[in-house]
């Protein structure tokens, strides 16, 4: 050490203050934890109800491959929002086309079933007379000549 040279130390206790700080940081550490799990109830208990009409809606969906429309409805329709207190939200909207989709699966249905109806009636027909000229060319002894229109002449 150098003579003349003067040095300050000071000392000081601060086991208290680190004590201090630690219960500090662990207090917000528990505050911040039971925040976290207060709002992921308060989200959880917010989100029940809509969750469970999707649920509700993604377990109904297979009733329209089955064609039964009229069930779907009626398990859609317990979920109108009569007694809701807030306004038209997304919620409607997925229900509202959910019910006009439905809606329009029946009527395509319909139409597909009536044209298949129809197709099958005309099948039957042309095949009746399908059988009817191929009997009456057998049968008949004689030579059909058509004539095309170019006035030539074909068997």
């Amino acid at each position: 050490m150098d003579v003349g040279t003067a040095y300050w130390v000071v000392l000081d206790d601060i086991s208290m203050d680190i004590s201090t700080i630690e219960t500090t940081l662990f207090n917000y550490l528990l505050t911040g934890l039971f925040g976290i799990v207060i709002a992921s109830f308060l989200m959880a208990m917010t989100l029940r109800r809509p969750l469970a009409f999707l649920v509700s809606l993604a377990e109904q969906l297979p009733l329209l491959s089955k064609s039964e429309y009229s069930k779907m409805r009626t398990e859609l329709l317990k979920f109108n929002s009569a007694g809701r207190r807030f306004g038209y939200d997304e919620r409607d909207i997925v229900l509202q086309s959910t019910l006009d989709l439905t809606g329009q699966l029946e009527r395509l249905e319909g139409v597909v079933t009536q044209r298949t109806e129809s197709l099958e009636k005309s099948r039957f027909e042309l095949r009746k007379e399908r059988d009817f000229l191929v009997s009456l060319l057998e049968s008949a002894p004689m030579v059909i000549l058509t004539q095309n229109p170019g006035a030539r002449y074909s068997r």
